[in-house]
Formats: C-alpha cells, structure tokens, sequence
C-alpha cells in the first residue's frame, strides 16, 4: 500500500472518529434533562411548563429515531456516499439543537431532540465507519472499526463537563445554540473527508500482519461474505433489531407511567413490550431456519449462533419477567370502587418495575454489540 493511500485511509477513519465524538451528544441528555428537572420546579417566567413524569420522553424518542434512521441511512449511503449522508446527519443534529435553543415547549424538545437530532445522529453514526473500512485489508477490520466506533463511547468524557459548563453560564437554552452551531460545523465540515476508495480498488494485505489479524482474516475466510449477506443481511424489511429498539422505547413509557401512577397505559405499554419482545425472539427463529449454515459449519457459522442465541436467551428471560412483573402489579394495585388512580405500590413492586425497565435496556445495549459485530463487521 502506497504512502497516499495509506495516509488516506487514515484520515477517513481519523474523519469518522471526530465525527462520532460529536454525535456523542446524545449521552448530554442526562445534563440536560438536570436542567429542564430544576426549571421546572424553580418556575416562573420562562420556566419549562412539563410534566415531571415526561421529562425523558425526548430521549426515548431519540432512541427510537436513532435506531430506524441508521436503516435509512445505511441505504442513503450506498446511492449518495458517506460524505452527503453524514453531511444530512450534520443538518439535522443542528437543525433539532437551533428548534430547541428557540423554544422550551415540550412538542419542540421532542421534535428537535427527538426527531430530528435523533436522526442525525443515526445517519451520521452510519456513515462514519463504512468508508474507513473500505481502505484497509480484511486484516484489519476490527481495530478500524474499534477506533471509529469508539469515538461514539468516549464521547462523554468531555461532552458532560462541556454541557454542565456551559448551562451553568448561559442557561440551558443558549447553551443549545451554541452546541447546535458547534456541532454542525464539526460534522458537517469533517463530512468531506469521508470517501470511498476509487473504483476497483483492492487494499493490499501486509507482509506480516501479526498474530491476531492473521486470526480475523482467517475467521472471515472460513465463511464467505457473500453467503452471510444474502441470509441475514441487517437491513431487510423484517429487520428485528427495530424491533427490540422500538420494545426498549414502550418499556420506558411504561415505566414513567408506573412512576405517574397511570395504571391503564402502564399496563399495556408492558403488554406491547412483551409482545414486541416476542416478536424479535420469533424473527430469530425464523432467521436461524433460514441462514443456509448450521451450528458446526464453520467457526464464524458458530460466533453467530452463540453470540445470537446467548442474547436470545436473555431477550426470553426478560419476557418472562416482564410477564410475571404484569401479574403482579395487577394484582397489587387493583382499584377500589370509584378509584381512578392506582393506589401507591409497594417498594418491592416499584423495585421490580424499575429493575425491569433496566434489564430491558441492557438487553437492547448487548444488542447494539452483537449487532455490530455480527452483522456489521
């Protein structure tokens, strides 16, 4: 590999890694949402008018925005290229954070967060590692990778303290302005120096590639690429990974319900959650008798059943509790004649439905793992 097309292949993934470490912004909410908690107990003149019971819906809606734009933008980079896809997600993180610095309303912040930054992160979080991968050898897929992808997880190291800083100063709506301004001009700038190879382009593999990436090519080998793609590949319409997404955003509602002490939309957001979670479980099975390979076939055939069917294993196991969760709480808190609100629960049941939520969450984090490194990498 020449010197410039090595130099190149390192700025695309030095590009993809900076661009990741401003879409961490998302891992803010927890700042932000200290701030909106504090105006709305503070009160007065323009104070935030919420719900107390509410104050997560942005962030939940931007999981779920986030999770169905990466589809989306997955498709959007193969027709236009990842410089244009990531530039849309530059747009839209800084068009969602402009909506929110103008406005405290809660149909705003679930917009701008929600929605629209929601969605840009998705598309600029799929563009980022696609390209960067497309210039290095099979050898090295997986340190690329990390390193682009690790931008995304460390962004909270200076995101929180940059975040609290800055509300502390200007004030929580201000402070969106200037992160929105900030981040679009990093990602939308950085966005052009995400390019794919030219055509016909084949990166070279090393003279001594060292141990463990002559293991990694010796594990993409001993199954083709092609045959995983056309039995599993992410993006298909039936694609469950929305599906457990969409099941972590109903088990947080149903949570803030729980918390609201609203016990009809309690209920059967945690019946949509399990049936959701049923749903995904069923798309697995239906997965594994489509594949094309068994078990024994190969050992990337057998990384796919484990890792699939060991976070299968704890999806069921959050089914059942969720299910045994259901029975109990109706028959905790069961109204008394005239009734319409539930009556208090006990610390046990508020510890379950919490402990739950939690779980829940943790399966769909796992998921974003085993997703990547078994459909993506």
């Amino acid at each position: 590999m020449s010197d410039a097309i090595k130099n190149k292949g390192w700025s695309v993934v030095s590009a993809g890694l900076a661009i990741n470490l401003a879409l961490g912004v998302l891992y803010a909410w927890s700042i932000f949402k200290g701030a909106i908690k504090a105006s709305i107990e503070k009160g007065g003149e323009g104070a935030f008018q919420w719900d107390i019971a509410s104050i997560n819906d942005p962030y939940a809606v931007c999981c779920l925005a986030f999770a169905f734009s990466m589809i989306l933008a997955g498709k959007c980079q193969d027709k236009i290229g990842p410089a244009r896809t990531a530039l849309i997600g530059g747009v839209l993180v800084g068009s969602g954070f402009t909506l929110m610095g103008f406005s405290n309303s809660y149909m705003a912040w679930v917009m701008g967060f929600g929605i629209l930054a929601g969605s840009g992160f998705g598309f600029g979080y799929s563009a980022a590692t696609p390209p960067a991968l497309k210039w290095f050898s099979p050898s090295k897929t997986g340190l690329i990778a990390g390193i682009v992808v690790a931008g995304f997880g460390i962004a909270p190291v200076y995101i929180a303290p940059l975040a609290s800083y800055l509300i502390g100063v200007f004030g929580i709506q201000k402070s969106m302005l200037f992160l929105g301004v900030g981040f679009t001009i990093a990602v939308c700038g950085l966005s052009f120096l995400l390019v794919n190879p030219p055509k016909g382009y084949v990166p070279s593999e090393p003279a001594d590639p060292g141990p463990l990436a002559k293991l990694n090519a010796y594990l993409r080998a001993s199954m083709s690429a092609d045959r995983i793609c056309r039995t599993v590949h992410p993006c298909k319409d039936d694609d469950p990974a929305v599906i457990l997404f969409t099941s972590g955003v109903t088990a947080h509602f149903a949570q803030t319900a729980f918390r609201a002490r609203r016990k009809g939309r309690f209920f059967w957001l945690l019946v949509l959650t399990v049936i959701l979670g049923a749903v995904f479980l069923g798309g697995q099975a239906w997965e594994y008798t489509h594949t094309g390979f068994g078990l024994t076939d190969s050992i990337v055939a057998s990384s796919f059943y484990v890792l699939t069917g060991f976070h299968g294993f704890h999806v069921a196991c959050g089914i059942l509790a969720l299910i045994y969760l259901f029975f109990r709480a109706r028959r905790e808190l069961r109204l008394a004649p005239g009734e319409r609100r539930m009556p208090e629960p006990t610390p046990g049941t508020s510890g379950l439905v919490d402990g739950g939520t939690y779980y829940w969450h943790f399966v769909d984090a796992v998921w974003v793992f085993v997703f990547i490194v078994v459909y993506l990498l």
